[in-house]
């Protein structure tokens, strides 16, 4: 059963996880506890130890997946990890009840469905668990991490229903590795969030949200994220006024508008053309001089919206058409001494303007004799740089 589930976690879920505490494959002893009824996980050696009192717990595939995951748990958050509010006991239930499931072999009718330690336990020796616990988090949690691990593991078998065994199975393992020795049950479900934009682009967002929250963890998810460089003032009184953004988000975008309007009134608003994450729309001019104002929404398919700039439309972007009545700002720090050894020489200057700036250059003079001006070459923001043009090879 350890060599099943690794050889699963490897080749069919693709992490790469393995002991830290020695190299090689899982060990376990199934002859452990001097005979008692109890089984562990064991951090300090990574090892995984089996009692032999009422039913031997190596016999119980539960069992040994269960510890198992424990040390799942273990290594991938390198030894960091949490037993807040039972989350490790939630999660080896969880990785147990997950390999009974999809065997097929209970129906929803049979009272095994939802049991876990079904030798080794729901028997004269001990109660077992189950993942059909029905209580909320967390006016639930009672203080005992096996009964309040049940909150955990019974949530994740509901989304495991919902978006099926492989997927909820590696969400799992890569929510486990954001998290840390302090992590609660609702941190990691947050975490489970992430984990499903990380590895399935958020495809199962809204199913796994409805059943966090269903179960009272305070979880949010994330909305469309847009990025965008506002227009600057123009000349150009007639457009069209290009306006590009980009949008990302966990689920899938179904729509991303702009809104616009001039004289402090919105009042159109145009659907913004797809290439890749990149979206863009034109405002079109009105031919006199105007102020401007717009934009950008962006909603997905789980109904998160977020616009640009947040608060919008009482927050917005804005430009002016017409006549340009204000120069360009220059900064610039003047070379005073050249070292050859640094030639050719480098110029630098920050230049700002309400106004798109369309060109800047350079005049110089040498030995009091002008020279021809060069161009500076826009770098990021308002910086702009190029090279004296004179020979550096001659000092």
């Amino acid at each position: 059963h350890i060599d099943k589930s690794m050889r699963y976690i490897h080749d069919v879920l693709g992490f790469a996880i393995m002991p830290i505490q020695y190299a090689g494959g899982v060990k376990a002893d199934p002859h452990g506890w001097n005979g008692a009824d109890q089984s562990a996980y064991l951090p300090f050696t990574g090892w995984l130890s089996f009692g032999e009192g009422g039913v031997d717990d190596a016999e119980d595939p539960d069992v040994i997946l269960h510890e198992l995951a424990h040390g799942l748990h273990d290594w991938l958050t390198n030894g960091d990890f949490s037993q807040v509010e039972g989350l490790s006991e939630g999660c080896g239930d969880y990785w147990a009840a997950s390999n009974n499931r999809s065997s097929g072999f209970w129906s929803p009718s049979d009272p095994q469905y939802h049991w876990v330690f079904q030798w080794d336990g729901h028997n004269p020796f001990w109660s077992g668990r189950r993942t059909d616990y029905a209580v909320p988090y967390p006016g639930g949690l009672v203080g005992n991490i096996h009964t309040d691990g049940q909150i955990w593991s019974s949530t994740l078998m509901q989304i495991y229903q919902d978006i099926g065994r492989t997927a909820t199975d590696a969400n799992l393992l890569e929510c486990l590795a954001m998290t840390n020795s302090i992590t609660s049950q609702e941190d990691a479900a947050q975490a489970f969030l992430q984990a499903d934009i990380n590895l399935h682009g958020g495809v199962h967002l809204s199913a796994i949200e409805y059943r966090f929250s269903q179960r009272g963890y305070n979880i949010s998810l994330p909305a469309p994220v847009i990025t965008h460089q506002p227009l600057k003032d123009v000349k150009d009184l007639f457009g069209p006024y290009p306006v590009t953004a980009t949008v990302t988000a966990a689920a899938p975008l179904t729509a991303v508008k702009l809104i616009y309007g001039h004289g402090g009134v919105f009042s159109d608003t145009l659907e913004m053309v797809p290439g890749g994450d990149e979206y863009s729309a034109a405002i079109p001019g009105i031919g006199t001089p105007a102020i401007y104002q717009y934009y950008i929404y962006a909603e997905d398919a789980g109904s998160l919206a977020s616009t640009l700039p947040d608060g919008a439309p009482v927050q917005f972007f804005s430009f002016t058409t017409g006549p340009d009545q204000t120069p360009p700002q220059i900064v610039h720090t003047p070379i005073s001494i050249a070292n050859w050894y640094n030639l050719p020489v480098l110029l630098n200057a920050d230049v700002r303007d309400n106004y798109a700036v369309e060109r800047v250059w350079a005049e110089y003079q040498i030995n009091g004799i002008a020279q021809p001006f060069f161009e500076l070459s826009h770098q990021q923001g308002d910086l702009y740089s190029g090279y004296f043009p004179f020979d550096s090879s001659v000092v």
